[in-house]
């Protein structure tokens, strides 16, 4: 297609399928045959490989030694070399930032490679300053100039971008050391002490992955040890935690809640979060099972706009390398069949019968009358979203919308909508290109649209129905459709009720049919059995809900079969931490009711509802057979 913008009224023939979240578009099928075939071959793990360096100073020249600190490099060293990492790294007594950056730092980088995980252990004398912490080498003198501090001393942040260039999937810095020095200054080139700043932690812009845990708050001392055989505080509880199997945040929540217990809340640790991904310093065989769940639910029905979020965001996941190939072998989003049923049709059936209507034409304005926000602001009256297609329509939404398109001047109709000779679906058509510029005539005949009922019971048998596509043959995919209920008044069990736009294309006279979402028959999905809230699932990948509540129910199914289930996913900015958590959760939630023998034909979805909790999922399962 062209430039300018779309409003898609052709659900089943959107590309992207995700990309219709404000009309709550139906869930695709299990995927197409070649996608099952081939997600096989993304089924690879790479575990991410780690590495370490730890900087321990304990003999300072112009401030207070650190006797405990030994301890710190001794026994942090081996436990990272416990934990089986790759490379482990450790430098005591770094005097200065030129050593640090020279002989530490730099050979430690080239040992980096994409996707590693990366952890930096600093243990002595540290300080915060415009916004930045700082580690103090053993050479620092009490006073400096202002402009020398970031020559002098160390900045801790920093280190996440020098490591982000060489490709680094996460790094965790962690700081054993005093937010404060005493009797330490920066001054201005007149001598005036000047303020150390706040920004108390903040993380300056980066694109990759990290924390920032330190042992204690902005200001405030960090318990050490006198005695070189006995580490700090802070490293000998975090030391005692390393071997968990928990994410780092959570391990860092455990840490921070016992080192304010032993201190009766004089030293409290915290942790700064520039993180998406799941950072573990130990990863076990339960940890990988459940990283292999979620990447098995997104390959079940995969989608570039999904598979992309994971690849951006779970940049420590085995899978991480899978998913990029993935996203190399698809450049282009496959066609998604869905069902012809609305999702707020079946979600509004858990109480009462419904009627769902919508429209089935793809129409695009040219850019100039894009341009025309009065035609923008005319459209979202009428129900349609420009970029994202109609939300649910009455008829006199349809009509006014109809009359709207034969009052421009030009628009831009896929040819692959036949434009007909007559209001006749048999009627020939005119051939054109594959984006014809039409030019309405100002004359519209509208036929008020059926109403179609979902209902919740049904005493007929369901049956089976096939389709063909162009990628074969969906009778597996689409839901069962029962026996078809027909208005007396509509003789043609394929008729859909529409309305015809007469157009001048080509020097031709035609008409555009904008027609129902829905033919004229129903769709029988059971009877309410239970609704379930699942929240993210604990102590697990991100991404993962929380099945239990799902599981219970279908423990008390007794002889009764799944038949049909709504997910609802709560509000979230497009593109947010939110919005990619809901819909992981929802594409987990889909993977586990295929494997309850509910295919996907059999599931709809209706994002952005504003009655579910942000951080759930709402699930209603419906039924059939005997109770």
């Amino acid at each position: 297609m062209g430039e300018g913008h779309w409003v898609s009224l052709a659900v089943a023939r959107r590309l992207n399928v995700q990309a219709a979240r404000a009309i709550c578009v139906l869930a695709v099928t299990s995927g197409f045959a070649f996608d099952r075939v081939l997600a096989d071959d993304y089924m690879s793990p790479r575990e991410p490989r780690r590495l370490a360096l730890i900087v321990a100073n304990d003999d300072y020249e112009f401030i207070g030694k650190l006797p405990g600190v030994k301890s710190d490099l001794k026994e942090m060293t081996k436990a990272f070399e416990a934990l089986g990492f790759d490379v482990v790294k450790k430098y005591p007594n770094v005097a200065t930032w030129d050593e640090f950056q020279y002989e530490v730092l730099k050979p430690f980088r080239t040992q980096v490679e994409r996707d590693d995980l990366v952890v930096v252990y600093f243990s002595g004398h540290g300080f915060t300053y415009g916004g930045y912490q700082y580690f103090a080498p053993t050479g620092m003198p009490k006073q400096l100039t202002e402009g020398k501090v970031a020559t002098t001393a160390i900045p801790v942040e920093t280190l996440a971008s020098a490591f982000q260039t060489e490709g680094a999937g996460g790094v965790v810095l962690i700081v054993d050391a005093c937010r404060t020095i005493a009797d330490f200054v920066v001054k201005d080139k007149d001598g005036n002490i000047l303020l150390k700043g706040s920004n108390d932690g903040d993380l300056k812009a980066t694109n990759i992955n990290y924390v920032l845990a330190l042992s204690v708050n902005a200001g405030l001392p960090s318990q050490g040890s006198s005695d070189p055989d006995k580490m700090s505080t802070y490293s000998e509880t975090l030391y005692e935690r390393l071997k968990e199997d928990k994410e780092f945040r959570n391990l860092h929540d455990d840490v921070e809640f016992a080192v304010s217990t032993k201190t009766d809340a004089k030293q409290v640790p915290v942790l700064y979060d520039h993180t998406w991904t799941d950072i573990l310093l130990s990863r076990s065989t339960r940890w990988t099972a459940l990283e292999r769940e979620l990447w098995e639910s997104l390959l079940r029905t995969p989608a570039r706009k999904d598979i992309g979020s994971f690849a951006r965001r779970y940049t420590l996941s085995p899978y991480v390398r899978e998913a990029r190939r993935w996203l190399k072998d698809h450049p282009v989003e496959q066609q998604a069949a869905v069902a012809p049923v609305s999702p707020v049709g079946v979600d509004t059936a858990w109480t009462t019968k419904t009627t769902v209507r919508g429209l089935d034409t793809v129409i695009r304005f040219p850019k100039e009358v894009a341009k025309d926000m009065t035609s923008v602001i005319n459209l979202d009256k009428l129900g349609i979203g420009v970029g994202v297609g109609p939300r649910e329509l009455n008829q006199a939404q349809l009509e006014q919308f109809t009359e709207y398109v034969a009052s421009q001047d030009q628009v831009v109709v896929d040819a692959s909508e036949a434009i007909h000779r007559d209001p006749d679906l048999r009627s020939s058509t005119i051939k054109g290109k594959q984006d014809v510029l039409v030019v309405p005539a100002q004359e519209v005949i509208s036929e008020k649209p059926r109403e179609i009922e979902i209902f919740t019971t049904s005493k007929n048998d369901v049956g089976s129905s096939c389709q063909e596509t162009i990628f074969g043959d969906l009778c597996t995919r689409l839901p069962e459709i029962g026996p078809r209920t027909i208005p007396l008044s509509v003789p043609d069990p394929t008729f859909k009720p529409r309305s015809w736009v007469k157009v001048i294309a080509d020097n031709t006279v035609g008409w555009i049919p904008i027609d129902s979402e829905t033919s004229s028959y129903s769709i029988d999905i059971g009877e309410p059995f239970e609704q379930v809230e699942l929240p993210q699932r604990a102590d697990a990948p991100r991404g993962l809900a929380d099945l239990a509540p799902f599981q219970a129910a279908v423990a008390k199914l007794g002889e009764r079969k799944l038949s049909w289930a709504s997910i609802a996913s709560p509000p979230a900015a497009e593109g947010s931490k939110e919005a990619d958590l809901a819909e992981l959760m929802t594409v987990n939630l889909e993977y586990a009711l295929s494997e309850a023998g509910l295919d996907n034909g059999r599931v709809t979805i209706v994002r952005q509802d504003s009655a579910v909790k942000p951080g759930t999922l709402r699930l209603r399962l419906f039924t059939k057979g005997k109770d």
